[in-house]
């Protein structure tokens, strides 16, 4: 399975899927439900990925995503199921062997991990999500719950829609205002990664410790984009879980 690889811990399982029709016809591997993809083709993108990441497909975990802050705490592997259709878009856990994944197609997928409480979290961050501020929420449950600190964290932001071509109306110019670009035609382009950005940065996390993948969803045809595609397209999955020990 065609994937990018997030951070180079060994000791975790992360990253990004990629478009990849070795398997499937088109839209190949996809992570939900859509208009080109139906729950047979999804349930076997999710086995060619367990597959391809040593883990079991039951312990990869999901929710049903909603643009919204709502987050999602995984505390047993047997919680997984359940939570599956849960309106949430982000998911974190301290478990050793579940792989937390999120859904993408233009929006970012934002991959938290903390080395010292051994806790990660993976954040879907569409301009809804970043207008909510889903990663700060993320954050401070990280916080609350896990007694995980900002400047312990590190973050690795997926490829998504960029700046560069992102045209957006008058709706996320009025949240978002200070990431767009004005165009002559009145529209805006939206910097979705600088926004996150900005926003972990004012929750607490070191700049240093922030690896953002600036390729872009709609431009670059090794990734799916809702954008280019409309109900064409497929959807990746942005993941991350922590290897169980031997």
């Amino acid at each position: 399975m065609n994937i990018t690889r997030a951070f180079s811990d060994p000791e975790l399982i992360s990253g990004m899927t990629l478009v990849d029709t070795h398997e499937l016809p088109w839209p190949g591997a996809t992570f939900s439900i859509s208009q080109a993809s139906q729950a047979p083709d999804v349930a076997r993108s999710y086995e060619l990925l367990a597959s391809a990441l040593g883990v079991a497909r039951r312990h990869i975990a999901t929710v049903h995503q909603v643009h919204g802050a709502e987050v999602v705490c995984i505390d047993d592997p047997d919680s997984i199921a359940m939570n599956q259709e849960r309106q949430a878009d982000a998911l974190i856990t301290s478990c050793r062997g579940v792989v937390l994944g999120v859904k993408l197609a233009d929006c970012c997928g934002v991959l938290l991990h903390d080395p010292v409480r051994e806790v990660v979290a993976a954040i879907h961050s569409g301009w809804r999500g970043t207008a909510a501020n889903i990663t700060a929420h993320a954050i401070t449950l990280l916080a609350g719950r896990y007694g995980c600190m900002a400047s312990d964290l590190q973050a690795w932001l997926s490829p998504c829609a960029s700046g560069r071509v992102y045209e957006v109306g008058a709706d996320v110019h009025e949240v978002l205002g200070r990431y767009c670009r004005p165009r002559a035609d009145g529209k805006w382009l939206f910097d979705n990664h600088r926004a996150i950005v900005d926003q972990l940065v004012s929750s607490g996390v070191l700049q240093r410790r922030i690896s953002v993948d600036e390729m872009c969803t709609i431009t670059d045809l090794r990734y799916h984009s809702y954008r280019r595609d409309r109900g064409r397209s497929g959807r990746m999955l942005a993941f991350i879980g922590m290897r169980e020990k031997p």
